[in-house]
């Protein structure tokens, strides 16, 4: 038992000075988890979005867009138009289920933008921010909780 507690107390140090990307997003095995579509632009009003995620370890369940964005959807792509050239920020999420036997470990799922163009029909450039979703074990899931109770503040909040 104090062979546990001493790891759980290095684990938690070892978090304290570490942290953690911002746009990691922590889960379990046989949960679902939402993915934000995440895009920076200063004038695109129409995309299609490509991205690409481990089949071994999801289960894609579905895409919601934002109100107010036109959009067609087609095996790991999105249309997306926006006239008034408002395609900037969270325009949604994938909705994915963890499989029971996923690896623990970081995932990426991986958003590319091609065809991109402004409300002229100008060829334009619109940025996809890639998001990283961690599987955790129990333990790490634990000792982020943990961490989390102590500092008053969620690992979402600069935690972890």
């Amino acid at each position: 038992m104090k062979k546990v507690s001493t790891i759980l107390a290095l684990a938690l140090v070892l978090c304290m000075v570490g942290g953690a990307v911002a746009d990691e997003i922590y889960t379990n095995a046989g949960k679902n988890v939402n993915v934000p579509i995440n895009v920076e632009s200063k004038d695109a009003a129409f995309s299609i979005l490509k991205y690409t995620y481990d089949t071994n370890r999801f289960e894609y369940q579905g895409t919601t867009i934002n109100d107010g964005i036109q959009k067609g959807f087609k095996d790991g792509q999105i249309a997306i138009a926006d006239i008034s050239n408002k395609l900037d920020g969270n325009i949604g999420s994938l909705l994915f289920k963890v499989k029971d036997n996923a690896e623990k470990g970081a995932s990426l799922v991986d958003f590319t933008a091609s065809g991109t163009f402004n409300r002229d029909e100008k060829e334009t450039t619109l940025n996809v921010l890639d998001q990283s979703v961690v599987i955790e074990s129990l333990v790490s899931s634990f000792v982020r909780r943990c961490y989390s109770l102590i500092l008053g503040r969620s690992a979402d909040e600069g935690g972890l």
